[in-house]
């Protein structure tokens, strides 16, 4: 439901317009899921290639329903490999990207991304050190030379913050706008020097 309301990680709607405003050429998504940021991001910059991948393979008929009623389409990856991003797809040199993650503690692994890919990519990346401890710590380390990091963290949300839900007893308007989370998440935010 928060999804549906526009609650849903509303931390990093700024971040996402600032990528929008960037236009990068290419945008990797991974743990994409049904494609809420994937197809986002094509209705919004409709130029930009667009490839999802996720491991989940009870969210690609999903994905393929959310492309179609939205009039969209983006490529799913079979495959994801961060020490070869979209190798055999297609060429990410001189292209500007954005990789949105959020693999349950695999961000870990952008630290064996290429640095020539990294250098013109921007990253949004939910942070799982709950998953993975010192991922926020490792990540911060590799990217810190290159890129401006913003660390964004999870706030709570009101019910007098969204209007649809003045009609609902409180209780029921907090839990639709719970999004289910084990602990509280941070984000990080990364744009290349």
């Amino acid at each position: 439901m928060a999804k549906i309301l526009g609650s849903y990680e509303r931390e990093i709607f700024e971040a996402i317009e600032s990528e929008i405003a960037r236009r990068p050429d290419v945008i990797v998504n991974i743990g994409a899921s049904e494609g809420y940021y994937a197809i986002g991001l094509k209705r919004r910059l409709p130029d930009a290639e667009v490839y999802t991948y996720d491991i989940d393979e009870r969210s690609f008929p999903v994905l393929d329903r959310c492309m179609s009623q939205n009039g969209v389409k983006v490529v799913r990856l079979d495959k994801f490999d961060y020490g070869h991003p979209l190798d055999g797809v297609i060429s990410l040199s001189g292209k500007t990207a954005l990789f949105v993650l959020d693999c349950e503690g695999y961000e870990n692994h952008v630290v064996d991304m290429p640095r020539s890919v990294v250098a013109n990519s921007s990253f949004i990346i939910e942070l799982h050190d709950l998953f993975m401890p010192g991922t926020r710590e490792r990540l911060l380390e590799f990217l810190s030379p290159s890129h401006s990091i913003t660390i964004i963290n999870q706030q709570i949300r009101q019910p007098s913050d969204f209007p649809e839900l003045a009609e609902l007893r409180r209780p029921v308007a907090q839990l639709l706008l719970d999004e289910f989370r084990h602990d509280a998440m941070q984000w990080l935010y990364a744009v290349p020097k």
